[in-house]
């Protein structure tokens, strides 16, 4: 049975941000749900499960960063690239702004896709992918 059961995801239209809900039937849903993602019109999801959420921001550039809320936000992760180190800071645009983020939260879409296909099986961080807990 799948985690996720539904899909918030942004469309901007210069200003004004249309959230498009649907539900997630299988994970070709969330997948392609992500690989809309281009950090302009596109530039956030939110795959949601019980008492939990993946919040997948960016696209631009191939750049994206993505936060693990469990448990009513009790448990927060963030997905990181430990070939990289946070000393410098990359534009990733997510729920419509640009924002600076350390380099090793910036993630390419193969880690993406990872992270969303363990967390649409078992609703958790993916053990073969690197988190930082808060």
């Amino acid at each position: 049975m799948p985690f996720i059961d539904k899909i918030v995801a942004d469309n901007w239209k210069g200003a004004k941000n249309t959230n498009q809900k649907y539900t997630c039937r299988n994970v070709g849903d969330a997948i392609e749900a992500i690989e809309r993602l281009n950090g302009r019109n596109f530039t956030q999801v939110v795959l949601k499960g019980k008492d939990a959420a993946l919040i997948v921001g960016g696209g631009n550039g191939g750049r994206y960063s993505v936060e693990l809320a469990l448990g009513e936000d009790k448990d927060f992760y963030t997905l990181v690239n430990p070939k990289t180190t946070g000393d410098q800071d990359v534009t990733i645009v997510t729920g419509g702004q640009a924002g600076a983020f350390p380099a090793n939260q910036c993630v390419s879409l193969a880690f993406v896709l990872k992270a969303v296909e363990d967390f649409f099986v078992h609703g958790q961080p993916s053990s073969a992918l690197t988190w930082e807990h808060h």
